[in-house]
């Protein structure tokens, strides 16, 4: 029977699952085998992160979540992953937002203070 070294072969499934909806994206990724406080006690886990540039502030946006078990099945690491990389572009997205607001903002009242 062959070894199987886990965390590499969950790199590889986080890595895909955040490929195939990170359309071209620059994206940063973990995977790390952990022990996790829960309500039962400590219990072995796993902790998966994943981060995104932001554009305009040329800053990562980085968020990590638990997934609790020994070893859960690939498929949650991939819903997981997926997900995680939603949030980040939904925070993208949210500082975007603010940042072109805070700017318009300035805009009007420089162009307002001219007249």
């Amino acid at each position: 029977m062959t070894a199987t070294n886990h965390r590499t072969r969950l790199d590889g499934v986080v890595k895909a699952a955040v490929m195939q909806t990170g359309f071209g994206e620059s994206f940063g990724y973990y995977v790390e085998c952990s022990i996790m406080p829960t309500p039962q006690g400590l219990q072995p886990g796993w902790l998966i992160g994943v981060s995104i540039r932001d554009g305009l502030a040329d800053e990562p946006i980085a968020l990590a979540a638990p997934l609790p078990g020994l070893l859960p099945p690939d498929d949650q690491f991939r819903t997981m992953a997926q997900a995680l990389l939603s949030q980040c572009r939904d925070e993208r997205d949210r500082r975007n937002a603010a940042a072109v607001e805070g700017a318009d903002k300035e805009l009007k009242a420089i162009t307002e203070g001219r007249r």
